[in-house]
């Protein structure tokens, strides 16, 4: 499961650094995994980390 969410923060790093927004990144991510792949929310959290200079993707417990 680690692998997926690792997976998708990859790809959520992908549609920041093109210039999208949270909402643009999730449409284009659930389109492919399918509806509820990946939660809005969760990608504005991530937005917000990548904004301030975080980048490491690695799950922080």
């Amino acid at each position: 499961m680690e692998e997926n969410k690792e997976h998708f923060r990859h790809l959520m790093l992908f549609y920041y650094r093109k210039g999208k927004n949270a909402s643009q990144a999730t449409n284009s991510i659930c389109s492919v995994y399918g509806e509820g792949a990946l939660a809005e929310r969760t990608v504005h959290k991530w937005f917000a980390k990548f904004r301030a200079g975080e980048f490491n993707l690695k799950d922080c417990r």
